[in-house]
């Protein structure tokens, strides 16, 4: 049985409680100094759709560097994120409805991983999100 889309006031629902997930979560990594960028989701939709709701998502889709990865996880366990599983491409944590996936690299992108973040990082844009 397959699920019914989302309506729109549901739909603006969930993205708001992502966008501010994500912002809660950009902000702790930032200020444990761990550089992060926000992939997927919002990244995508904004930069590539014209209305809101056009590219929905169901997560929160963090890129960080392979050996920051473990300090990224102690800053998300704190915020309450419990570990699920583990990945070649990432680490998806969970904390009630919302999965947390911490990327190490990118489904697809087959260069090396240190190298995709740091041109990505050099070139990212601030994005601004429901709640900062």
């Amino acid at each position: 049985m397959q699920e019914e889309p989302l309506r729109t006031p549901e739909l603006v629902g969930v993205t708001l409680a992502l966008d501010a997930i994500a912002v809660e979560v950009v902000a702790a990594l930032d200020e444990a100094g761990i550089a992060n960028l926000l992939v997927k989701g919002p990244a995508v939709a904004r930069w590539l759709y014209d209305a809101p709701g056009e590219r929905p998502y169901d997560d929160v889709d963090l890129l960080v560097r392979e050996p920051d990865l473990p300090r990224a996880e102690q800053t998300v366990r704190g915020l309450g994120f419990r570990f699920v599983h583990d990945d070649w491409h990432g680490r998806v944590w969970i904390r009630g409805p919302v999965n947390l996936d911490l990327h190490r690299r990118l489904p697809g992108v087959q260069a090396d991983p240190a190298i995709v973040f740091s041109r990505l990082y050099r070139d990212a844009v601030p994005l601004e999100l429901g709640r900062g």
